[in-house]
């Protein structure tokens, strides 16, 4: 009759799996599950049924046990875990994420909830022991690392990657960080984690330019979110170099200013479509210079604007576009009057 040792033997060759594998899931060293193998040691009691699972068999295959007894503790496990992200509570979290990993292996969620645990359980209770938290940060990655090896479900694999690009740079890999962050499909977000020095620097300003892009096309053409763009614009270019973002005040101004015809506040409104024009002329001088432009902002001053990479949504010159926009009826009260004849003088 074969010995316990001999049917783990015999699936985990099944599930192409090594004793390091095998070893690594349980929490023991790959010594144990070597004797277990040759008979010399037996598994203790306690790590049956996680064998069974892990080896996607039922107990009764390696002992006689009532596998149902694990289903409360299942959900006993999962509602504790749930717990926590009110509590806030790091220390259990981490207990009941390796208690779930140690009673139910091979479970990918399971063990990227662990991997996420111990990340946080040294920023908790481990921020003046470096040895313990450089450990707890490995053992992060590991997890990570045999989530990448063995489950084949994408969310959970990208999911690894981005708790690995947390992880390796607190362990000074950032190389490696940056590898696995190249592969997501949010491969930019992730690399404003990992990039260093000069890249880094210059990532991040790509990074804020494209979300402050993002967060104007938000807003819409009320006045009031008009002011709030406008603000937003001077308060990341507050030299007045606007380079590109003429372009958007010029637009911005003018639909200000049909606010206030529409008001009859005229003197306003031809301030602003001054402004649009002196806006507009200074974006024609940045893309008639042809050749890339530096931005000289303290937080974009490490980009440059290249009008030749310009993705163009028709033949227009800034100055025709200009003219189109100031022939809307919108403009038709103020239209024969002085001010707006010497406006659209170009």
């Amino acid at each position: 009759m074969k010995h316990i040792g001999q049917k783990i033997k015999e699936l985990r060759k099944k599930n192409d799996m090594t004793q390091e594998k095998l070893a690594d899931y349980l929490f023991v060293s790959y010594q144990a599950v070597s004797k277990w193998e040759t008979g010399a040691a037996s598994p203790d009691l306690s790590l049956i049924v996680p064998l069974a699972k892990i080896l996607h068999v039922t107990t009764d295959e390696l002992f006689n046990l009532d596998t149902d007894q694990t289903d409360p503790r299942r959900k006993e496990l999962d509602d504790l875990f749930d717990s926590t992200w009110k509590s806030g509570d790091m220390k259990v979290r981490y207990e009941t994420a390796l208690a779930r990993c140690t009673e139910y292996p091979g479970d990918f969620k399971y063990l990227l909830d662990l991997a996420e645990a111990e990340e946080h359980y040294t920023y908790h209770h481990l921020e003046n022991d470096p040895q313990m938290q450089k450990e707890f940060f490995e053992r992060s990655v590991k997890h990570c690392e045999m989530i990448l090896e063995d489950c084949t479900d994408q969310t959970l694999r990208d999911n690894a990657i981005e708790q690995l690009v947390s992880v390796l740079p607190e362990l000074g890999r950032h190389e490696e960080a940056v590898a696995y962050a190249r592969q997501h499909p949010r491969a930019n977000d992730l690399l404003i984690n990992c990039l260093t020095g000069e890249e880094g620097k210059k990532h991040r300003q790509a990074m804020l330019f494209h979300k402050i892009t993002d967060v104007l096309l938000l807003l819409d053409r009320s006045l009031p979110a008009l002011e709030a763009k406008e603000k937003i614009i001077q308060a990341l270019i507050p030299d007045g170099n606007y380079l590109y973002w003429h372009d958007w005040l010029t637009g911005n101004d003018i639909w200000k200013a049909q606010h206030f015809v529409r008001r009859g506040e005229n003197a306003e409104a031809f301030a602003l479509l001054r402004s649009a024009k002196n806006h507009m002329r200074e974006y024609e001088k940045v893309l008639h210079k042809n050749t890339p432009s530096a931005y000289t902002a303290p937080l974009l001053n490490r980009l440059t604007y290249d009008p030749n990479n310009v993705t163009n949504f028709g033949t227009n010159t800034p100055s025709e576009n200009f003219l189109a926009y100031l022939s809307m009826p919108v403009f038709d009260k103020i239209r024969e009057t002085e001010e707006f004849q010497e406006i659209i003088k170009l």
